[in-house]
């Protein structure tokens, strides 16, 4: 008697197989670890202090005997030798960073230079020693955002994406930028406080937290202006998300913007005492903008001289997504983004098929939208490089984790009550 097709279970192929069940041993993993840390505070933190340590040691090992690069003769012009310069100024002359004689606009991460100063008053003037601090704060930083966002995420992402995140900024971030005096190591480790507040005032609601999320936010834009549209992007979040009635909402809107305009008040603040005038010329000043607006016209119809506003656009954009080489010809690939970005799709994909989004989900998709955003609009990418781009690559990681362990774990379920349900052959 031939089987009822009704009953025919469908038998995956070996890679099927291998996959799933790959997938739910990670899943188990996960749930592992995520018992492990849920029972106390104080393991959560002692996983932070073990990835700081750990960035730590391979730095300390890479660097020794901390030799101090940064000098005129070896970085003349560069922005590390003027951030050196400018914490020195700080920690002899005053706060008011005297040897910057004018508004303070370039290089542009005014807090950075204070963040120099720190470590420069605190362990020694070497700038070896700045390099072993952000490699420290890099790992505490990929430990913040796991903590963040694991239970957040489905089934077995949580390990997937603490492992990426490692791989990830260690590539991309700690070899290549860590060993550099330059401001995006210090807006790395901003970033996911702000992300963990955020949340945290998503989820209650109360003015306090939204106010505790200005505070890192006005921190983060300080450091790296290109972050400021992040200010009123998640105040607006705020208000048309966060949990009770409107009034509520606002006041923990409001109370954002509070945060993040007395943080950044530092800035007119310190210029008025140099200049007597009060500015924000680190926002204003468009020397460092990439904008097209001297192209000759010319293009195919019916674009006319926006053509090569529009090529500007389209190669930023692709230099974002990984496709270096629009850059010129000594740039290639960098094939691990150009996989997140297309895991990333798949969420994207899923979210419109399901015609929501959760709240964290909304927040990484801003965060991810407002900072790009700038970048191909008006920043010059493709010289700067993806120093750039990468304080946002954790949160793009966790719309592509996301979008691979839904559909992973989802399949991986559907093994497991197959598996139940098929009948045991008899002898």
């Amino acid at each position: 008697m031939r089987p009822n097709p009704e009953m025919r279970v469908r038998n995956p192929g070996i890679a099927e197989r291998f996959r799933r069940h790959a997938w739910l041993r990670l899943m188990a993993t996960d749930r592992v670890l995520g018992r492990w840390l849920d029972r106390g505070q104080g393991r959560r933190l002692a996983l932070a202090l073990a990835l700081a340590a750990a960035f730590l040691a391979v730095a300390a090992v890479r660097l020794y005997p901390f030799v101090d690069d940064v000098t005129p003769d070896t970085a003349k012009g560069e922005d590390w030798l003027h951030y050196k310069r400018g914490a020195l100024s700080i920690l002899h002359d005053g706060w008011t960073m005297p040897v910057v004689a004018e508004a303070y606009f370039r290089p542009a991460g005014f807090f950075y230079n204070y963040f120099v100063a720190a470590v420069f008053a605190t362990l020694g003037e070497n700038s070896a020693y700045v390099y072993l601090t952000q490699a420290a704060l890099l790992g505490a930083s990929i430990a913040v955002m796991y903590l963040t966002f694991r239970s957040r995420l489905a089934p077995g992402g949580g390990l997937v994406y603490l492992v990426l995140s490692i791989l990830f900024l260690g590539v991309d971030m700690f070899w290549k930028y860590t060993v550099r005096l330059l401001s995006e190591n210090l807006l790395l480790f901003w970033l996911p406080l702000c992300h963990y507040t955020l949340l945290r005032a998503l989820d209650d609601g109360r003015p306090r937290d939204g106010l505790t999320a200005g505070v890192f936010l006005g921190l983060a834009a300080g450091t790296r202006p290109n972050t400021l549209l992040l200010v009123p992007g998640m105040s607006a979040l705020l208000a048309m998300l966060g949990p009770g009635r409107v009034a509520r909402r606002l006041r923990t809107s409001v109370a954002l913007l509070l945060g993040a305009a007395v943080i950044l008040a530092v800035i007119p603040i310190r210029d008025y005492a140099v200049t007597g005038q009060i500015g924000v010329r680190v926002v204003t000043d468009t020397q460092d903008w990439r904008l097209p607006t001297t192209a000759t016209p010319g293009g195919p119809a019916p674009f006319g001289a926006a053509w090569v506003r529009i090529q500007d656009y389209a190669r930023n954009a692709l230099y974002c997504l990984g496709f270096l080489f629009v850059a010129g010809a000594r740039y290639s690939l960098m094939p691990h983004w150009i996989v997140m970005w297309g895991c990333a799709a798949l969420f994207g994909v899923a979210s419109v098929r399901v015609g929501r989004l959760a709240s964290w989900e909304s927040l990484a998709l801003g965060v991810v939208l407002l900072y790009l955003v700038p970048l191909v609009s008006g920043a010059q990418v493709t010289s700067y490089g993806v120093r750039m781009i990468v304080p946002v690559v954790p949160t793009v990681l966790l719309l592509a984790v996301q979008g691979v362990a839904e559909r992973l774990s989802g399949r991986a379920g559907a093994t497991v009550e197959t598996q139940q349900l098929r009948p045991r052959a008899t002898a």
